[in-house]
């Protein structure tokens, strides 16, 4: 399988849901990179790449999320004809509801789950949206935003290569997420759960995550792990175990019964 939005990917003909992974501000596909070595076979692992990194660091940023969320699916249809599960961190976590939003839309395809983690609800004000234009800060202003956020180390803050290559990726999705306007509130057809760090500064409020529950017309569960805003990074094998269940429960629903028992979904060291 080629196609541009899906790098560090594994897609199996004898999968049965296709997990589809959204990055953070400022991050790339290969931040899942490694699920896949997590997940049973049974369980595509599609980790999806935005324009500006990696083999597409030549393309331009399109103008607004809902645009990303559009260009995504109008490329990748033809990957949503298993069942599947959408997961988002921050950023990617908003572009997966945009895109969960657009599939139902435009094709009637609904997600099995839709995984939205360290992220407040559409409606609810984000940190990065209550700072200065992002367009207009300098890079020093931009690095200090980043260390706030967990997400540059000293060594690499001093790096000259680096920061030419990385100030306009993050500058531009900073910017999307500035820019971003939700409107009026639409609900999917898809159950929800949010996941959170409990000590995430950038949540201010528990009921930030629980607002999520408006977003959609089937059931919503809410989920805090140890640590910040990258909570996952030590959560990993839980937040793993917790997308298997869910296929387990989409198996059990289809009546593949006999291939859980068969087959172990999940296997961690």
């Amino acid at each position: 399988m080629h196609n541009k939005w899906i790098a560090h990917s594994r897609v199996e003909d004898s999968s049965v849901i296709r997990l589809f992974c959204f990055h953070y501000a400022g991050g790339s596909a290969v931040y899942f990179s490694k699920w896949k070595e997590y997940l049973n076979p049974t369980i595509d692992v599609c980790a999806v790449q935005l324009p500006m990194r990696e083999h597409r660091i030549n393309e331009s940023m399109p103008g607004s999320i809902q645009e990303i969320a559009h260009l995504f699916v109008r490329d990748t249809t033809e990957l949503f004809d298993k069942p599947f599960i959408l997961f988002g961190h921050s950023m990617g976590a908003i572009i997966a509801y945009e895109v969960a939003r657009k599939l139902e839309k435009l094709y009637g395809k609904k997600a099995q789950k839709l995984i939205v983690s360290g992220c407040a609800a559409p409606s609810c004000p984000d940190h990065i949206s209550s700072k200065k234009d992002v367009m207009k800060m300098s890079v020093e202003e931009l690095c200090l935003l980043l260390r706030d956020y967990g997400q540059i180390s000293a060594q690499l803050m001093e790096n000259q290569d680096f920061l030419d290559y990385y100030i306009p990726i993050i500058r531009n999705d900073f910017h999307l997420c500035q820019q971003y306007s939700l409107g009026e509130v639409h609900s999917v057809d898809s159950p929800i759960i949010a996941l959170t760090g409990d000590n995430d500064p950038f949540i201010k409020e528990k009921e930030d995550i629980n607002e999520w529950m408006n977003f959609t017309n089937k059931g919503f569960e809410s989920l805090s792990f140890p640590g910040q805003h990258f909570f996952i990074d030590d959560n990993a094998e839980k937040i793993l175990k917790i997308i298997s269940s869910e296929t387990i429960k989409e198996h059990r629903k289809k009546g593949l019964d006999e291939l859980i028992h068969k087959r172990e979904i999940i296997s961690v060291d």
